[in-house]
């Protein structure tokens, strides 16, 4: 059900059963699986986004989730989970663009929903840290991944309680380029980006942020420092974006550079 308050405003719900079972054919000594549950999803979104080339570029748009599965039965799952997102979009002349976005979320019960940071949205040539989350219909099913946090892999940050801050400026990075051998290939309206995102994942109480050195310079502990630059161009069909990310815990080391090629929209 959604129900619109004004042309930007609105809020969606949503009641859904869910059945999954898992049979493990060829691994005989897995136990098998089954999960059933109700979920009950409510969300208030305010919308004034304006879009350009390769993602919104002007305006303003928050979301407030709230999702909750009551573990009806035996093999049903317990928890309630609320989400903030607040994105802000300031253009600067005609072709540049300051993005803030700011996003947390919350989960609690007896099985409550975990929050997978670490990567960006349509990530080609993945990696993951520790491999990748299988082994339990929960990670599957009922986990989200919050992005992007580049300068790092899918999983890098895992908990029940996350928070992420991305910083973006955009602007033009070729307007036109077209070769002439050896073979005719023409180019425009690719943009460039410089970024920054912040984020931590943690279970319950158990969150460390900073620790200082002995010269009173912060060293971080859970929380994530990446930064970087990349390029975004529209083939039509879709996005392309190209991203070179480092990360640093500000005090004694600098790891990358990672290298992401994805698609999709800007967010």
């Amino acid at each position: 059900i959604s129900h619109p308050f004004s042309k930007f405003k609105r809020i969606n719900s949503a009641l859904t059963w869910l059945s999954i079972e898992r049979d493990y054919i060829s691994i005989p000594w897995f136990p098998n699986e089954t999960r059933n549950l109700l979920l009950a999803d409510f969300s208030l979104v305010n919308d004034t986004v304006l879009w350009g080339y390769t993602g919104p570029v002007n305006g303003n748009r928050y979301s407030f989730d709230i999702r909750y599965s009551p573990g009806l039965g035996s093999n049903g799952i317990d928890f309630l989970t609320l989400k903030l997102d607040y994105r802000k979009y300031i253009k600067i002349g005609k072709d540049y663009n300051f993005v803030c976005r700011l996003s947390g979320g919350w989960s609690g019960g007896k099985q409550p929903q975990q929050f997978f940071l670490g990567g960006t949205s349509g990530w080609l040539n993945y990696k993951t840290r520790d491999g990748l989350r299988v082994r339990n219909l929960e990670d599957i099913y009922f986990s989200t991944f919050e992005l992007p946090m580049r300068g790092a892999y899918y999983y890098e940050r895992v908990g029940n309680r996350f928070f992420l801050n991305n910083l973006e400026f955009r602007f033009p990075l070729i307007r036109y380029f077209l070769m002439g051998w050896p073979l005719p290939i023409g180019l425009q309206n690719i943009r460039g980006v410089l970024f920054s995102d912040i984020g931590s994942a943690w279970y319950n109480n158990d969150f460390r942020g900073a620790d200082a050195t002995g010269d009173g310079i912060p060293v971080l502990k859970d929380i994530f420092f990446g930064y970087g630059l990349g390029a975004r161009m529209n083939l039509g069909m879709f996005v392309l974006r190209f991203d070179i990310a480092w990360s640093s815990d500000l005090a004694n080391y600098t790891n990358g550079p990672y290298y992401y090629f994805s698609i999709g929209p800007e967010f």
